[in-house]
């Protein structure tokens, strides 16, 4: 019998590899597919961009890239650069555009790809932060043709001004307005094929393995820090929603390398825990835990921490301890099951039901107005100790939770004096209440920071109070009447 043709091993792996190769793989690897990417390069007006003005944001010239390249957190310290000097992005301005009548077109298709309401433009275009980027990023951009929005991968230069939302998230370019969201695929698993058109050109130093993709942060950042572009060396502190009036100077560049490593203090007392921590360098905010095991170790003791021990951090960074509770600090009794933190309170009718019917109802019940179960059910029963509730209050008795309702329920309990540094429950109910009263999120954290230091200013003024940004008795009395 005729036996089987013996090839040389040269020629078998020829034929392997040609057919391997006709399906995009290579051996020991998958072939990264080519994307085509739309060059953005600063200091360049897009050829269709959603409104056409001068100084509505400036970008700045000399960034080059600085990380390593790949995804990165949008929380992450020293993923964004800026400068001291305001002004980099209007928001004011770019509010006005949105809201003015003959851009209507350009407002709707805008608000349409970034999932805004039309009425919470401003209140939404508030909470975002003025950054610059520092690698050239990856995104998906948004033009304005034809009288609606025309989206596209985009490269934007290092040095380009955008404004980002609580989680880092690039949302606007702001020399344009343009709407920006976050490209759909891993910037790792693409091979970027940059495309250049009109004034916009491949710039000088460009280099593929260092774009980045910014991811949203795990959480809602309370601030962002920045590398100073202007400074070598040096960081920025810079609040959500600031627009760089508020900025604190960090003694140290956020990304420089060779960062300190966190002590661990999880087991030790709040002061031992602050003493430790201060004294290699770091900042510290506390936050009580109410978790089940809080209630197993001592008042006020360290049961984690944040970031974890060990990890590096510039130093000034701030270290969050979360502490076993101590007298008054505690959530009252009836809502040690509830979620109380919301980004918004909605107003409640009888008949409504949902996560904020309950936290409704334990605080009503630790007012001393019985709602029936809290179960989640606005039902005749919590009607009835609304009712009671408001006109023990001063309020209205209408039955119904609206935002005074909330605003009083929220801020009910002890009353001490509150300031940038405080810490516990008392500041969260604090950052409960005024996120009613304002009408817009303000991050509930427990930590009394430079964002909550501006909430609280914005409510004495609207209120007539002296606007000192820190809490007296006047301040929680207005908030505890529903003011």
């Amino acid at each position: 019998m005729e036996g089987r043709p013996r090839w040389s091993r040269s020629v078998a792996l020829a034929v392997v590899l040609a057919v391997l190769g006709t399906s995009g793989l290579l051996v020991g690897c998958t072939r990264k597919e080519r994307v085509a990417v739309r060059a953005v390069t600063l200091g360049v007006v897009s050829e269709s961009p959603f409104f056409r003005t001068v100084g509505l944001g400036l970008d700045v010239l000399g960034v080059v890239d600085q990380l390593g390249g790949g995804q990165q957190s949008g929380g992450a310290p020293g993923v964004f650069g800026g400068t001291r000097m305001k002004g980099r992005c209007d928001k004011a301005r770019l509010v006005s555009f949105l809201k003015d009548a003959k851009y209507a077109r350009q407002a709707a298709a805008w608000t349409d790809v970034l999932g805004v309401k039309p009425k919470d433009i401003e209140k939404t275009v508030k909470r975002w932060t003025p950054v610059l980027l520092r690698n050239d990023t990856l995104v998906k951009n948004h033009d304005f043709k034809n009288g609606k929005a025309s989206g596209f991968t985009a490269l934007l230069q290092a040095g380009i001004a955008v404004l980002v939302d609580a989680y880092g998230q690039p949302v606007v370019q702001c020399s344009c307005g343009n709407p920006l969201r976050a490209y759909d695929r891993n910037i790792d698993k693409i091979d970027i094929d940059l495309k250049v058109s009109g004034r916009n050109k491949k710039w000088k130093g460009y280099d593929r393995k260092k774009a980045v993709q910014v991811k949203p942060a795990d959480k809602a950042q309370a601030a962002f820090e920045l590398v100073d572009v202007t400074e070598q060396g040096a960081g920025i502190e810079r609040p959500q929603g600031s627009t760089g009036g508020a900025d604190e100077t960090l003694p140290t560049d956020p990304a420089a390398p060779g960062a300190p490593a966190i002590p661990d203090v999880v087991g030790q007392s709040a002061d031992q825990a602050r003493q430790t921590l201060e004294d290699a360098g770091f900042t510290v905010r506390t936050q009580t835990d109410d978790s089940p095991e809080a209630q197993q170790v001592e008042p006020g003791q360290v049961l984690r921490q944040d970031p974890e021990p060990g990890s590096s951090a510039s130093a000034g960074a701030q270290v969050t301890l979360y502490l076993a509770p101590q007298p008054g600090d505690a959530k009252p009794a009836a809502c040690s099951g509830a979620a109380l933190d919301f980004t918004a309170y909605p107003a409640l009718d009888p008949g409504a039901t949902g996560d904020a019917v309950t936290a409704a109802q334990c605080l009503l019940a630790a007012a001393g107005h019985d709602p029936g179960p809290v179960d989640g059910d606005f039902g005749p029963s919590t009607a009835a100790a609304v009712q009671a509730y408001q006109a023990a209050t001063g309020l209205q008795a209408l039955g119904r939770i609206g935002p005074r309702t909330w605003t009083a329920l929220l801020a009910r309990g002890d009353t001490p004096d509150l300031q940038v540094g405080s810490g516990g429950e008392a500041v969260s109910r604090l950052q409960r209440a005024l996120t009613v009263a304002l009408d817009r999120t303000v991050v509930i954290d427990g930590d009394y920071g430079p964002v909550t230091e501006q909430a609280v200013r914005d409510y004495q003024g609207d209120h007539k109070l002296d606007a000192t940004g820190s809490v007296d008795p006047d301040t929680w009395a207005s908030l505890q009447s529903g003011g």
